[in-house]
Order: structure tokens, then sequence, then C-alpha cells
């Protein structure tokens, strides 16, 4: 019972996550919302990096952050972003 109400709330979550990057403005994906922000593609980038980190953490025993990289390049376009996101959904 517990488990299925997890599973639900992360579905539904990551539901909710696709459908606001359905929407990123292609056009924008350079946009800073601050001088000190990453950009609007970077930030997209980051949410893949925080699910590339949760399906790690399921498949392996140990999950040390200190051995990923700080930096990963942006995705340049929405389509990228979904796929990646779509994958690692799946995954």
């Amino acid at each position: 019972m517990v488990k299925q109400l997890i599973v639900g709330d992360a579905m539904h979550e990551l539901a909710t996550t696709r459908r606001i990057l359905e929407r990123l403005p292609e056009e924008h994906m350079t946009w800073k919302p601050h001088v000190k922000s990453m950009t609007l593609g970077g930030l997209a980038t980051h949410l893949i990096n925080l699910l590339n980190w949760q399906v790690a953490i399921f498949h392996y025993p140990e999950f040390d952050l200190s051995t990923v990289p700080l930096r990963r390049e942006a995705l340049e376009s929405r389509e990228d972003v979904l796929e990646e996101f779509d994958a690692n959904v799946v995954a």
C-alpha cells in the first residue's frame, strides 16, 4: 500500500514536470532569469540530472555524488530535453 502511494506520487510529479518541460520556449533556451543563474536550457538539464541521479540510486548499491561531474553542457532544444526525460522516466 505505501509503495503504491509513493509510486503514484512520483508518477504524478513526473507527469507535471513533463508538462512544464513541454512548454519550454525553444527560442529562449539561452535566456537567464538572473545574471547569476543558469540558462533556461541549463535549468532544464539540471532537472534531467536530478532524474539521472535518482535512476542511479535505484540501480547501484552505492551512489557518491562527489564522483558525478559538477557541470554538464545544457541541452539546447526542448526535443532533446523531453527525449532524455522520457528515457529516464522509463528507466
